[in-house]
């Protein structure tokens, strides 16, 4: 056996007759490269000690051997759930990275000569169920579904509680430099 595997859709090993079979066109379409440092077979060879599904799979939980190392990597590329990396080592692009949606500028790219961000990136949950982070190079914004907000710009940082929020500081608060006040005058507490 070797330790580079693959494996697909169309085709695994049939224990009855010892020999790869063709598989059923009905399920999506996948294909799987993957390193197995424990040397196992994979799904298209003669299953681990003869027992039925006992293939690595190409992740280090799935391997069947007895006394597992880890470093297993698995590239898989799958009809309905895309491409997945999968390895509990570091992802690495080596050379320049970008996410770029179908026909439009990049949103994310990172280059390996100076590693920076260009275009703008927004982590977020879905609409009004969390918060949302926006990196651009105007600068940083974190918010809230109630409109709660933090933007850190060049030369700015702006706290805008939510509409029935309030900015809160828990401990000692120092400020050097000017204090402006706009809105309602400031009441010392009773």
């Amino acid at each position: 056996m070797v330790r580079i595997k693959g494996c697909n859709s169309d085709y695994l090993f049939d224990l009855k007759t010892g020999q790869i079979q063709e598989q059923s066109k009905d399920k999506p379409v996948y294909l799987k490269i993957f390193v197995c440092p424990n040397d196992m077979p994979s799904p298209v060879e003669e299953p681990y000690d003869g027992k039925v599904d006992n293939w690595c799979q190409g992740t280090d939980a799935a391997c069947p051997a007895p006394q597992k190392k880890t470093g297993h990597a698995l590239i898989s590329l799958h009809q309905t759930e895309g491409i997945a990396f999968v390895t509990p080592n570091p992802i690495v692009a080596k050379g320049p990275f970008q996410v770029q949606p179908d026909g439009q500028q990049p949103v994310f790219q990172v280059t390996n000569t100076d590693c920076l961000m260009t275009g703008s990136v927004v982590l977020q949950t879905k609409p009004d169920k969390g918060f949302q982070i926006s990196v651009s190079d105007q600068g940083i914004v974190l918010s809230s579904p109630d409109a709660a907000m933090i933007r850190v710009t060049h030369n700015t940082i702006e706290i805008t509680p939510g509409k029935t929020g309030t900015v809160k500081i828990n401990g000692n608060l120092e400020v050097t430099g000017a204090i402006t006040m706009a809105g309602q005058p400031l009441v010392p507490a009773s």
